[in-house]
């Protein structure tokens, strides 16, 4: 079995703490997560670059900005005066804290999506496990220590979360007909602490992967995700799932330009 050990602990070490909550009713917060392997990218926002250089398998600190609208660029960083990878506009609605993440589409496009990052409080003694799927891959299914997990995962804004008992837990990924598609592996889970760890890379190049994020648990309070649907799992843990309402309701998106040739590099 693989261990995210490592990861989830490099993560947690530029993960925002308490950074969130320098938010005003003037302005938002952003994380961007970069999920698209083999893609060194530059980030500008509104014309200033923001990110120089920013390597795949990351997440940001929360980005601070004004309320309102903003443009966002990404192009590779090794040759910035190609056509960008993405330019897309998004309204940022005052007070939001959000995740952008860049991904793949089930086909292999690039794409980006933008999930709630607030959440209700997490239970006393408890840690919440978030699972998110950006990845070019089809519908999958999750299986937790051994036991398959209700509710399936297709890409875009949905995602599975449940509050469980700290310590290691083991998740692999099953395709739609449980066949497997990701071997388990363990993820350390420490109390009152927020892990999200997103599906990324490619099934048909074999590149799929995890990319993880641990965060405050007191930070991530705020407006329920809206995810229903309770179903038992084991050690009585309940899962739930939906989609971040912010991606349909409070961002207006608009300007989305793909490079249609985006390269992707196995391993």
């Amino acid at each position: 079995m693989r261990k995210l050990a490592a990861g989830v602990a490099m993560f947690a070490a530029i993960s925002s703490g308490g950074a969130a909550l320098a938010a005003t009713p003037n302005t938002g917060q952003v994380i961007i997560v970069h999920g698209v392997r083999g893609l060194v990218a530059n980030v500008d926002v509104d014309g200033n670059r923001a990110l120089t250089a920013f390597e795949p398998e990351r997440t940001t600190d929360p980005l601070t900005l004004t309320a309102g609208k903003h443009t966002v660029v990404v192009s590779r960083a090794n040759d910035p005066t190609a056509t960008p990878v993405l330019n897309r506009t998004i309204t940022l609605p005052a007070g939001a804290f959000v995740a952008a993440a860049v991904g793949l589409t089930p086909q292999g496009q690039p794409s980006l999506t933008i999930f709630n990052e607030r959440g209700p409080a997490v239970p006393a003694g408890k840690a919440r496990l978030i699972v998110r799927h950006i990845a070019a891959a089809p519908t999958v299914r999750l299986q937790l220590d051994g036991h398959l997990v209700a509710g399936s995962l297709s890409g875009g804004p949905q995602q599975l979360s449940s509050d469980l008992a700290p310590g290691n837990h083991s998740v692999a990924v099953m395709g739609a007909d449980g066949t497997p598609v990701l071997a388990p592996q363990e993820v350390p889970l420490r109390a009152g602490t927020v892990t999200t760890v997103y599906l990324i890379g490619s099934q048909a190049d074999n590149t799929l992967t995890w990319l993880a994020r641990v965060s405050n648990a007191v930070v991530m309070q705020g407006v329920p995700t809206g995810d229903a649907g309770l179903a038992a799992a084991r050690g009585g843990a309940a899962w739930s799932r939906g989609a971040a309402p912010w991606s349909a309701a409070a961002f207006a998106l608009a300007g989305l330009l793909l490079v249609p040739g985006l390269r992707r590099r196995r391993g």
